[in-house]
């Protein structure tokens, strides 16, 4: 009866076409209907949404997690030089963005006003909202898209994580283009979302220490 319902699902609804249509429903509710401005309810709405339903989404159709890129074992694919040196072009990068107003008056905003609650909030908070985000972009709607469209995948999904940027400060959205496709191309290799998870939760971490202090 299970089997029944899944190939159901697959004939009437393909996976792909629901996969890109939760990508887009959420693009359109960041645009115009955010759904809450207190902190913390953010990053729990956005949990339900980046990873509640995307899981939901893989059951319905009876798929394994391992194929959207949740596997914990993995193989840096990228030579030692050429990781320290992004990583070094990538910090000052971040300096430069934390003595922007733009950057601190929009990420200040949405920090608690406790200095000690902010560390928490910083570091383990933000840190299930980026892996529910990770999962989402660099897992669910990358790897759920790949078997149809191929390569063309990573074009499909830096639309979407770009456009998840435009509410944001405007060197940040022209920043998520080349970053996104950074930690695309990471993912990818990878086969897995967690190394561009522990990257992006670790810039999240960096950008706002140097922002508060």
């Amino acid at each position: 009866m299970i089997r029944n319902f899944e190939k159901s699902m697959t004939r009437y609804f393909p996976r792909e076409a629901i996969i890109l249509g939760a990508g887009i429903v959420l693009l359109f509710l960041n645009w115009f209907s955010p759904l809450f401005e207190e902190p913390m309810l953010f990053v729990l709405s956005t949990l339900f949404y980046l990873f509640v339903i995307p899981i939901a989404i893989i059951s319905l159709y009876g798929g394994n997690l391992r194929d959207f890129g949740f596997r914990k074992e993995w193989h840096w694919p990228f030579s030692w030089r050429i990781t320290v040196l992004t990583g070094l072009f990538v910090l000052s990068l971040l300096v430069l963005a934390s003595l922007l107003p733009q950057f601190n008056s929009y990420y200040i905003a949405r920090l608690p006003a406790s200095s000690g609650w902010r560390a928490f909030f910083i570091t383990v908070v933000f840190g299930l909202y980026l892996f529910a985000w990770e999962f989402f972009f660099r897992g669910f709607l990358l790897f759920g898209l790949v078997p149809r469209f191929g390569v063309y995948a990573i074009v499909i999904h830096l639309v979407l994580f770009t456009g998840m940027h435009i509410t944001k400060p405007p060197l940040e959205l022209v920043a998520s283009l080349p970053g996104g496709l950074l930690l695309e191309c990471v993912a990818y290799r990878c086969r897995s979302f967690l190394p561009a998870f522990l990257i992006h939760w670790m810039m999240n971490v960096v950008l706002k220490v140097l922002i508060v202090i």
